[in-house]
C-alpha cells in the first residue's frame, strides 16, 4: 500500500475564518495534509448558497467571524440545510460558548492554535462518523465508497477517488481489490462482488471473475486472444462474461 500520498482530489474543506494570520496557517496545514480547500470566507452572511456551490465533504468554522452572524450561526443553517459535518476552530474556550456551539452537532471543537494532527485526526473522524451513519455494514469500515466517491486509506488519511477515474479493479487477494486509476493504485478491503453492488448501478462492467472495468477508458478488444485494453493495461475477457460483455457495450 502507498503511503504518504497527496492529491488534489483529496478531501474538500470549506472554512471561515476572518483573521489573516489563523487563515494562512489554516491553508499551510490543510495543504500539508494533502485536503483541498474548497472555499475560504471570513462571513457568516450569504455563505450557505457558496458552501452548496463547493459541495465540501467538511466544513470548519471559526464561530468568531466578521459580520453580524456567528459561525454558530452558520452551523445551525448547515445543519438545518445539509448533510456536511462540521469542525469548530475557535480562540473561546469558555464553557459558555461550547454549550452554545454543542447544539449545532459538530464533530469537533479545536481551541487556537490548532496543531496539524488535531486538525487531521478531527477531519478524519467526522468523515468516519458520517460515513457509517449512511452507511452501517461493518464490511466497509476502514475503505469506503461515500457520495459516489471512494475514500481510500492510504497512510494515515483518506483519499478521494472518482470512480470516472477509475481504469478497472482487481481482485488482490483474500477479501482484498486493487484500484488502479492513471496516477495511483490503492487496495481496499471488500471482493470484488461487494464492490459492483455498491457501485451499482454505474457503467462499470465485470469481464472476468477477477476483474471490473470502466468502458470508458476502453480502447481496445482483442478477439483473437479474447483481451481487453484498459489504458496501457491488458485485461482479460472470461468467457462465463464475454456475452453480457458485448451486450452492456452495444447499450453504451
Amino acid at each position: 500500500m502507498e503511503s504518504g500520498f497527496m492529491s488534489k482530489e483529496s478531501v474538500r474543506i470549506f472554512a471561515f475564518e476572518d483573521d489573516f494570520f489563523h487563515q494562512e496557517n489554516l491553508k499551510l496545514s490543510l495543504d500539508e495534509l494533502g485536503y483541498q480547500l474548497v472555499g475560504l470566507e471570513d462571513k457568516a452572511e450569504s455563505a450557505l448558497p457558496k458552501v452548496q456551490s463547493a459541495n465540501p465533504d467538511v466544513v470548519l468554522l471559526d464561530i468568531h467571524l466578521a459580520g453580524k452572524k456567528s459561525g454558530i450561526d452558520l452551523g445551525h443553517q448547515i445543519n438545518r440545510q445539509l448533510p456536511t459535518p462540521i469542525i469548530y476552530i475557535t480562540s473561546f474556550a469558555d464553557s459558555t460558548t461550547f454549550q452554545k456551539a454543542s447544539y449545532t452537532h459538530p464533530y469537533a471543537y479545536l481551541t487556537k492554535p490548532v496543531e496539524t494532527f488535531a486538525l487531521q485526526s478531527s477531519i478524519e473522524l467526522a468523515l468516519q462518523h458520517v460515513i457509517q451513519q449512511e452507511e452501517p455494514s461493518t464490511e466497509w469500515e476502514s475503505d469506503i465508497f461515500f457520495r459516489n466517491c471512494f475514500f481510500v486509506k492510504i497512510g494515515q488519511k483518506l483519499v478521494k477517488i472518482h470512480p470516472e477515474e477509475v481504469l478497472y479493479i482487481e481482485v488482490s487477494g483474500n477479501r482484498y481489490c486493487q484500484v488502479v486509476t492513471q496516477s495511483r493504485k490503492a487496495h481496499i478491503r471488500s471482493t470484488l462482488g461487494e464492490i459492483q453492488e455498491k457501485l451499482a448501478p454505474s457503467p462499470f462492467l465485470r469481464v472476468h471473475r477477477s476483474y471490473l472495468i470502466n468502458p470508458i477508458h476502453l480502447e481496445a478488444i482483442h478477439e483473437g486472444n479474447q483481451s481487453l485494453m484498459i489504458g496501457e493495461y491488458e485485461i482479460p475477457l472470461g468467457k462465463t462474461y464475454r456475452d453480457v460483455f458485448y451486450e452492456r457495450l452495444r447499450k453504451l
